[in-house]
């Protein structure tokens, strides 16, 4: 903004009346006017409404700040606050993972020994025989123990074809500890294979190849914790012979898994 230009003096002005030559007062009055230029402007402002201007750097700094703070708004997280759960997650998984590690080493869950204990042939000569088989369970685990859940199924063949199923029942088999697990087959055909005929006459020396499959939902437990639900598998391959007290069980090869 341009400064205004101070008025000028008052000048004696020559009396009307008084003598002189017209030429001449001409010539001071056009010496007394200002020349005028097109590109100056003079504005008279009072004092108390002058304004400072401030000079172009600080919009340029203002300008930077308010760019920056839209920045950090943007930004989801801070480095900071991003290491520090990055952290705190890596402390947990550790945690965790010390915790199970110490838990199966404490626990030691071991796979159940089962093996066929015996077998009974239920009327043989009815429309349906049945099968009586008793299975040992065995837990090794000094902590651990399993309890089965309902459900499960449990098949018995003979040399590639099926026999007989049933529907195991409920047991629990606790750490250090064996069960019997009776079972009652029901046969899925009226005639028995050739095989048990001639060891329910009685021969001795006849050797019928059975195999067991069976699968049973169970949890394994240590004291009142439970883990998620798994699935025992059970495959048995045995041989029965007759005897004075029924069939034997010959040999067995039995295989579990979990």
């Amino acid at each position: 903004m341009e400064e205004g230009v101070p008025p000028l003096p008052p000048k004696s002005m020559p009396h009307p009346n008084s003598p002189g030559d017209a030429n001449g007062d001409a010539n001071s009055l056009s010496s007394a006017i200002i020349p005028f230029n097109k590109n100056t402007y003079v504005v008279q402002v009072p004092k108390d409404q002058i304004f400072r201007v401030p000079p172009p750097e600080n919009a340029r700094i203002i300008e930077e700040y308010h760019n920056k703070m839209k920045t950090s708004k943007n930004r989801p997280y801070d480095c900071s606050c991003v290491a520090l759960v990055f952290m705190v997650l890596l402390g947990t998984a550790f945690l965790c993972l010390s915790g199970v590690l110490i838990f199966y080493y404490v626990a030691n869950p071991g796979v159940p020994h089962l093996n066929v204990d015996h077998v009974a042939l239920v009327d043989p000569s009815s429309a349906k025989p049945k099968f009586d088989i008793t299975i040992k369970a065995q837990n090794p685990s000094a902590t651990m123990d399993f309890r089965h859940l309902s459900g499960g199924k449990v098949d018995l063949f003979n040399n590639g074809k099926h026999i007989a199923s049933d529907i195991p029942p409920d047991f629990d088999v606790g750490h250090k500890d064996t069960t019997e697990i009776k079972l009652s087959l029901l046969s899925s055909k009226a005639k028995l294979p050739k095989e048990f005929n001639s060891t329910a006459k009685g021969s001795k020396n006849a050797l019928v190849p059975l195999s067991l499959s069976a699968e049973f939902p169970v949890k394994l437990g240590f004291g009142i914790l439970r883990m998620r639900k798994k699935k025992l598998a059970v495959n048995c391959d045995f041989k029965v012979s007759k005897t004075a007290k029924g069939l034997n069980v010959a040999s067995q090869n039995c295989n579990v898994n979990i």
